[in-house]
């Protein structure tokens, strides 16, 4: 038995603003997790790799939106 897989990717048609307003607020967002993470102690481990992968998937979401022109 083969089982059914869901296609993970979707696609959102944005106007030109609402995908600038998308943008700007990656990097709004990723500045701040920056700026956070910088406050963290070194014990701070888990919020520090949650920062991380944030930032990372803010990243791939900054390239995938940059590609979409």
């Amino acid at each position: 038995k083969k089982q059914k897989t869901k296609d993970k990717t979707k696609s959102v048609l944005l106007s030109y603003e609402e995908l600038d307003f998308l943008k700007m607020q990656i990097r709004e967002t990723t500045k701040g997790i920056k700026t956070e993470k910088e406050k963290l102690k070194w014990n701070n481990l888990i919020k520090k790799a949650l920062y991380k992968t944030l930032l990372k998937q803010n990243e791939l979401l900054s390239e995938e939106l940059s590609k979409a022109k």
